[in-house]
């Protein structure tokens, strides 16, 4: 990883712009539902030259991950990096523009959560004048959402056209399968053996989104250390109250 980037006061909130997780990357992105998509934008980073990245998805596409195992690229290949959920932090007036000045140090720049967040023409103004920095001194920019640039309600027309210009990776949400196979590879990561039968039952029986899931596995696996016991439905069920 790079050096740690230095934090920057935003409000009255200390902010440190800096990966989500040091465990995820492209290779353990699990199941075939995006699997194609995951490698064009893998191809993309280390091939590409465009100045905007856009992953469109809904909820369990796996955006997040694809957005932190991009900046896991970029990280190794020696770049400055920088990561900012909208959904988790939005600002707005004197902190919007502090932040976006702030992006300007940093060679690749992940912004997620863009379209709960661009809602008005000076939102509109301030990326924009973000990309044009970014494509007059040859960085790159990542945005997330949950629908594509043509299905973003901009009042801004330039705004519009620069989020079509580079690529846009679109992303599935993960069926049951895929879901399972997931749940079957972080458990095999944390030294444990799912069996097909028990990762189906978890499914059914828990919420179905993959953070849920995965808090589910966490507490199962927790379990296992304690009492020493292999993951089987019973045991499950025991540990779940199910």
């Amino acid at each position: 990883m790079s050096a740690e980037p230095q934090p920057f006061k935003l409000g009255s909130q200390l902010v440190l712009p800096m990966r989500l997780s040091q465990d995820i990357g492209f290779e353990n992105f699990y199941g075939s539902t995006n699997e194609r998509a995951a490698a064009l934008l893998k191809q993309e980073l280390n091939q590409g030259n465009s100045t905007l990245i856009y992953l469109a998805g809904g909820r369990d596409s796996g955006k997040t991950h694809l957005a932190s195992a991009s900046m896991a690229l970029q990280e190794a290949a020696g770049q400055r990096c920088c990561y900012w959920s909208m959904a988790e932090h939005a600002v707005d007036g004197e902190d919007m523009l502090t932040l976006f000045r702030s992006f300007e140090d940093y060679a690749f720049v992940v912004i997620e959560a863009l379209d709960q967040w661009l809602i008005d023409a000076h939102r509109e103004t301030a990326l924009f004048n973000l990309y044009n920095v970014f494509l007059h001194n040859g960085k790159r920019l990542m945005l997330t959402a949950n629908q594509t640039p043509a299905c973003l309600n901009l009042t801004l027309p330039d705004l519009s056209s620069r989020l079509s210009s580079g690529l846009t990776v679109r992303l599935e949400a993960l069926n049951d399968a895929d879901k399972q196979v997931v749940l079957a590879q972080v458990a095999k990561s944390k030294g444990l053996t799912l069996e097909d039968e028990v990762a189906a039952y978890i499914i059914r029986r828990s919420p179905r989104n993959m953070g849920e899931l995965l808090d589910v596995l966490a507490r199962l696996d927790a379990a296992s250390m304690i009492e020493k016991r292999k993951l089987t439905v019973p045991f499950v069920k025991h540990v779940l109250a199910w």
